[in-house]
């Protein structure tokens, strides 16, 4: 009886928190000054604080169960890959203006063979980029199409 007592009352003293948007960020999100680098490991908290709420939640099944992610979709084409409560991976597509290491959508090949130099590994569609980072490796797969690129995804190495 006691254990169930202070299980009731154990359970009683926790209240959820509650995440609320930065007002000031909600539908803000300015392309031209995000450096996507610095959303990688972002804590939700951060994530509401800096970007607003998403505009849409999904999941991305990986081939193995712990390789499911949740997806937080923003407009503008930024998306937010999570586990275990960080930002692991961050995609950038169309619409998405801003630039990572100097690349956008829409560079040629030739255009981010000369400001990245050769890629750590290519394929047809993409090319792979690895870069040292504050304390972790990060990693840049561009995708192509028709020679363009079409997406971005950077995300932490060590995954």
């Amino acid at each position: 009886m006691a254990r169930l007592l202070l299980g009731g009352i154990l359970l009683l003293g926790f209240q959820p928190v509650l995440l609320r948007a930065n007002p000031t960020q909600i539908g803000k999100i300015d392309p031209a000054t995000l450096e996507p680098e610095t959303l990688l490991g972002m804590t939700l908290e951060d994530a509401f604080n800096r970007l607003g709420p998403p505009h849409q939640v999904g999941v991305v099944r990986g081939s193995e169960p712990w390789q499911d992610d949740v997806l937080f979709i923003y407009p503008l084409g930024i998306s937010l890959f999570w586990f275990q409560d960080r930002v692991w991976q961050v995609r950038l597509s169309a619409p998405f203006t801003g630039k990572v290491r100097g690349i956008q959508i829409g560079d040629s090949r030739d255009q981010v063979s000369e400001v990245l130099g050769s890629p750590y590994y290519t394929e047809t569609s993409w090319n792979l980029y690895h870069f040292e980072g504050p304390s972790y490796p990060i990693r840049l797969r561009l995708f192509f199409k028709e020679g363009l690129v079409e997406d971005m995804y950077l995300y932490r190495g060590d995954f």
